[in-house]
């Protein structure tokens, strides 16, 4: 894994971790992964899902509660982290609106004894 630390400022980032997490994600392969099944969403939508997914995840690995901590609590910190986007949790909810499918429901057909 190539991380490399470096001090960009004075300020201390509780949540520094995330570039290890991301970097993980990434160099795993599961960012290729979920694109590959998933697809691809069109350019004009801003992130992949994929990205959706781990900034998703950097959410909760960072304490939240809910997307819209994405914005109210975590963007300073997660903003700070060298090549870290922060999406809206607009973007993040209708990322995951695209996966939704309709509920399925199974009977069985086989006989109870």
């Amino acid at each position: 894994m190539g991380i490399k630390v470096q001090k960009l400022s004075d300020s201390v980032s509780p949540f520094a971790r995330i570039s290890f997490i991301n970097t993980l994600f990434n160099e795993s392969g599961l960012s290729r992964l979920i694109d590959r099944e998933l697809g691809t969403r069109v350019q004009t939508a801003g992130y992949q899902y994929s990205e959706i997914i781990r900034k998703l995840s950097n959410v909760f690995i960072s304490g939240g509660d809910c997307i819209e901590d994405i914005s109210t609590h975590l963007k300073d910190h997660l903003k700070s982290i060298p090549n870290n986007q922060v999406p809206s949790p607009d973007t993040i909810l209708c990322g995951i609106k695209e996966l939704l499918i309709d509920n399925t429901s199974l009977t069985s057909t086989s006989k109870k004894k």
